[in-house]
């Protein structure tokens, strides 16, 4: 990586501040597809990268604000972030997820959708948000088509002052989901 050309060299120097499990062979390989291959050969974990090694000094710093509908606020920092994403990651490998298993995000913009996200990518899972304005039949076609095993929602979402039945819409596509072998809730509204 060290002898990037010129106009890598801004991106050689992002690469060397990320905790690799494997690092790059190249920082870019130029395709005739779009945008070539970035970073080949390289691994890392997202989680680790985002998180973990922000832990040591930024313990109580705030990892980020969040406000949502009705005026809901919540202030996490990396701290109480990597407990929660510690304690879900666990509750996902409890129900069985591994790494290359896929797990469907079925929920708003929440602070418990990042702590999802960050739990899959911690134990190599893939997640895949679904938007929380999917009607039942188009969340049922993207879950079969990705072969999903956990389904993440919630039970209501507010939506310009209205709340959306999240969870009665998961459970009539997850009827017909063969694949879906959990179905975790986010209390979020309260409603049944």
């Amino acid at each position: 990586m060290a002898d990037a050309p010129p106009y890598l060299a801004k991106w050689a120097k992002i690469a060397e501040r990320l905790t690799w499990i494997r690092p790059p062979d190249e920082i870019h390989v130029p395709d005739p597809a779009p945008r070539g291959a970035w970073f080949p050969g390289g691994q890392l974990n997202v989680a680790e990268n985002c998180l973990d090694r922000h832990l040591p000094e930024r313990h109580r710093d705030v990892a980020f604000y969040w406000e949502g509908e009705p005026e809901d606020r919540r202030v996490l920092t990396y701290g109480a972030l990597a407990e929660e994403v510690g304690r879900f990651a666990a509750a996902l490998q409890s129900l069985g997820v591994e790494p290359g298993h896929r797990v469907a995000l079925h929920m708003g913009l929440l602070p418990e959708t990042v702590v999802a996200m960050l739990a899959c990518a911690r134990l190599g899972a893939v997640h895949t948000i679904m938007p929380a304005v999917l009607p039942p039949e188009a969340l049922e076609e993207r879950m079969a088509n990705i072969s999903a095993r956990v389904l993440v929602t919630q039970d209501g979402a507010w939506r310009h002052g209205v709340i959306l039945p999240l969870k009665s819409r998961a459970d009539e596509a997850v009827a017909a989901v063969s694949s879906v072998q959990h179905t975790i809730v986010v209390r979020r509204t309260g409603i049944d």
